[in-house]
């Protein structure tokens, strides 16, 4: 799902020179030029700094932009040379929209939602062939692992990933991200692909050593790349190509504390790496695809472990969880939380249990 944006713009006179110049645009390595009624033209590209992108030129001189995020559409405008002159920007639903009308022209197809406005990326992010997204789950979720999620994505990979409707992990039930991890790891291969689950007793026992919770998902985020980079090297490799990626591949990482704190825990590889922190960035679909791929390994070790205690294990941090922590207690006692919960939460103390643990 995302967020649209809308502007109305009056007259311009682009037509067979917008044409030429997006096939020129350098963030978009292959259009589809497609017909349809009332278009003169139609195009379909995408990005990897941008998710899919949309231009269509009707014959009654409207011109209709739509890209993934605001980020696309202003970049969009900004290599067309019609960044200064829209107006306003506003959400609506669908896409991120822009609409250049000739005088009179009617706007329409703007379906507005109250969804939240994805964050773009800034301007000044470098370019890249490839982008690999991390994310994590299981962080405020007081049963069960944290995990650590990392895609690497390559933007021809990324019309599949739209009309698959991937999206951030806490816009999707349960059952759709379950669903959608299966398609993202069988479609996008293994070497893409890495996931680091740090379960209950080992992450107590990480967490009693570091005493610090962004210092451990830095640490947690810095192995998770090196193992996804490594396993890139053997497939290149295998195939026979140059090792590439470092000069070609952004990282990206949904940020989580200051920028210096992942820098120290970043290993051989990733430091050779293009490394970037971004507040929501799941906007970005190698981001939103990370977030699948962690919320479902999370959500697969809960039920687990859930087996395992007799007792089901409630994500979260709120009653449920407190009700569960209770049960679990009177079964298997205090002393045995720490194999299945975060021990170190406030919720330990609000069982009676911070001493047993």
């Amino acid at each position: 799902m995302t967020t649209n944006f809308k502007t109305k713009l009056a007259n311009v006179a682009l037509r067979r020179q917008t044409l030429e110049r997006l096939k020129q645009w350098a963030d978009v390595s292959q259009w589809q030029q497609k017909t349809e009624q009332y278009c003169e033209y139609r195009l379909d590209g995408a990005s990897v700094r941008h998710g899919w992108v949309r231009a269509k030129q009707y014959t009654n001189g409207t011109l209709w932009l739509e890209a993934q995020t605001e980020q696309g559409l202003q970049t969009m405008l900004a290599h067309l040379n019609l960044a200064s002159s829209a107006p306003s920007i506003r959400p609506s639903g669908g896409a991120a929209l822009y609409s250049a009308n000739k005088p009179g022209a009617n706007n329409t197809g703007a379906n507005k939602t109250g969804l939240a406005q994805p964050h773009a990326l800034a301007s000044a992010l470098p370019s890249a062939d490839a982008i690999i997204g991390q994310d994590e789950s299981g962080k405020g979720d007081y049963f069960g692992p944290l995990v650590i999620a990392s895609c690497l994505l390559e933007s021809q990979q990324l019309a599949a990933l739209q009309q698959r409707g991937i999206a951030d992990c806490k816009l999707l039930s349960n059952a759709q991200v379950l669903q959608q991890a299966e398609w993202l790891k069988q479609t996008l291969g293994p070497a893409a692909w890495q996931v680091t689950v740090l379960m209950p007793k080992v992450y107590n026992q990480l967490y009693a050593r570091i005493q610090n919770l962004n210092t451990l998902l830095a640490w947690s985020h810095a192995l998770t790349l090196e193992r996804l980079l490594k396993k890139q090297q053997v497939r290149q490799a295998l195939q026979g190509l140059t090792p590439v990626f470092k000069q070609t591949t952004l990282v990206i990482i949904d940020q989580f504390a200051n920028a210096s704190v992942i820098q120290k825990q970043l290993q051989p590889l990733g430091r050779s790496m293009r490394v970037h922190q971004q507040t929501k960035a799941e906007s970005i679909p190698a981001v939103a695809a990370a977030s699948v791929l962690a919320r479902a390994a999370f959500l697969e070790a809960l039920a687990a472990l859930s087996d395992l205690a007799g007792v089901r294990l409630a994500p979260g941090a709120g009653d449920p969880v407190l009700n569960a922590g209770r049960q679990y207690i009177r079964l298997h006692g205090a002393a045995a939380l720490s194999r299945v919960a975060k021990t170190h939460f406030k919720i330990t103390e609000k069982l009676g249990a911070r001493a047993m643990v």
